[in-house]
């Protein structure tokens, strides 16, 4: 799931995001997913590079709240990373 996002810096290297990426990588039924979200810098020319990757973990009550609805699994993500969309 692709999303454009409002600026985050990303602290190391210093450089700004404008996209995100979001893959499960790992999901145990009825108890938790794992979330692989990568960070894209748009270099006009050339494409998107990633420059940065972090996991995020859903569990418990908010996996049970997620169910099959992917707007509260963005949600979540977002408000764990500090993220906001455009």
């Amino acid at each position: 799931m692709d999303i454009e996002i409002k600026d985050k810096t990303i602290v190391s290297p210093p450089q700004i995001a404008t996209q995100i990426c979001m893959i499960i990588s790992n999901l145990i039924l009825f108890q938790r997913v794992t979330i692989r979200v990568l960070f894209f810098k748009i270099i006009e020319g050339v494409g998107r590079t990633i420059i940065d990757e972090q996991t995020v973990i859903m569990s418990g009550q908010d996996y049970a709240i997620w169910g099959t609805d992917d707007s509260y699994l963005q949600k979540y993500v977002f408000e764990k990373l500090g993220i906001e969309e455009i």
